[in-house]
């Protein structure tokens, strides 16, 4: 068995992490000790390592809860192909991002000019780059 402590250095968790892992019911411990203190067992140990490996995938604590009670395939193979789906959704946003910060980097000639931009020259500049009001 591991205290608090222990499993905390084991899986590079703090004690405030682990006691509110305990709060919301993802990892209670195994027992206590005559003095009270929370025990773990290495079922704890296996069960903390993969709510760690669902935090790294960026999964929510809710939807780890989830697939812990679940304890089903089809519900963690459900849960990471939505979570596949957003982070493609995220690097296309980012993607967008990076080719407006590349164009107005293209355009700098106009702030080096020390033109001034008013809003219809901002709005010009945004659509050449492929953004509109939609």
């Amino acid at each position: 068995m591991y205290t608090i402590g222990q499993i905390g250095e084991l899986a590079q968790l703090s004690r405030s992490t682990l006691l509110y892992y305990d709060r919301i019911g993802l990892l209670a411990p195994s027992a206590k000790s005559s003095a009270g203190y929370r025990l773990y067992s290495e079922a704890d140990l296996a069960r903390l390592e993969r709510i760690r490996t669902y935090r790294a995938a960026g999964l929510s604590l809710e939807r780890i809860g989830e697939l812990l009670w679940a304890d089903d395939a089809d519900h963690l193979t459900q849960a990471l192909e939505a979570r596949l789906i957003a982070l493609n959704q995220e690097i296309q946003q980012l993607r967008e991002q990076q080719r407006l910060v590349l164009d107005l980097l293209g355009q700098a000639h106009y702030f080096i000019q020390g033109r001034v931009l008013d809003k219809s020259t901002w709005t010009a500049l945004l659509r050449e780059a492929g953004l509109d009001d939609a």
